[in-house]
């Protein structure tokens, strides 16, 4: 990472939207024009040996076709593609890459970041269906007990999810009296991580290993532990 000579350097220009808006439009035409209906998009050499035609949210296609019809739903781009047509293939693939690498014990939870759950949230952006709804849904209520407490594979991609299908879709299953969303709202307490006399974070992966860290790859917030700091130090 710290290698000069793959930055940028630092420079004095002032503050050019126009400019900005062009780099922006420029990096979306490259990853449209760089995409491969049968191979996706190419691993990068860098990127902890990803191969090439990944289809997750995390680091492949998903997350990529998400990102570039956000910028051009709310107009930070110009140029566009339909990848509806290859919303088959992606989620197929995706189950398959799931099924051979996820945890043992995890078959009926949906990671957003590399499950099924991040692929059809996608398809309801694109090509929402009433089938693809029903399965965010089963997933996120899966979800509701995991005790693992990270985005990737946890409850708080859930979370992400339930807000997202309740903005698409209006219906009254994500959102719970108070107007959250319900599955976020059923399962929050699942989400408080717990505290150890080292102050470090614990929590259990899966229902049959425990396992500690001294950071999350993706926190709920990181506020949340101050707070349970405060609690343990007051015997809460």
């Amino acid at each position: 990472m710290i290698v000069l000579g793959r930055h940028r350097p630092l420079t004095q220009d002032a503050w050019s939207e126009l400019a900005v808006r062009a780099v922006i439009e420029e990096i979306a035409a490259d990853a449209i024009s760089h995409f491969d209906p049968e191979g996706f998009w190419p691993g990068h050499p860098s990127d902890d040996g990803a191969v090439d035609g990944n289809p997750s949210f995390y680091w492949g296609a998903a997350g990529v076709i998400w990102a570039l019809d956000y910028l051009h739903r709310i107009g930070a781009t110009r140029v566009a593609k339909d990848f509806r047509p290859m919303l088959p293939v992606l989620l197929e693939r995706t189950v398959t890459a799931f099924e051979s690498n996820s945890p043992t014990d995890y078959a009926k939870h949906g990671s957003l970041l590399f499950g099924d759950m991040g692929a059809a949230l996608l398809v309801m952006r694109l090509a929402p269906t009433s089938s693809f709804a029903d399965l965010v849904h089963r997933r996120a209520e899966a979800n509701i007990e995991l005790p693992i407490r990270e985005l990737m594979w946890g409850m708080p991609g859930s979370m992400v999810a339930a807000i997202h299908m309740a903005e698409m879709t209006h219906e009254s299953r994500w959102r719970g009296n108070a107007g959250g969303p319900a599955v976020c709202r059923s399962g929050g307490h699942a989400a408080r991580p717990t505290l150890d006399t080292r102050s470090l974070w614990c929590q259990r992966p899966l229902a049959r290993a425990r396992s500690r860290f001294r950071w999350q790859r993706h926190p709920v917030i990181a506020r949340v532990g101050l707070v349970d700091a405060t609690a343990a130090s007051a015997g809460g």
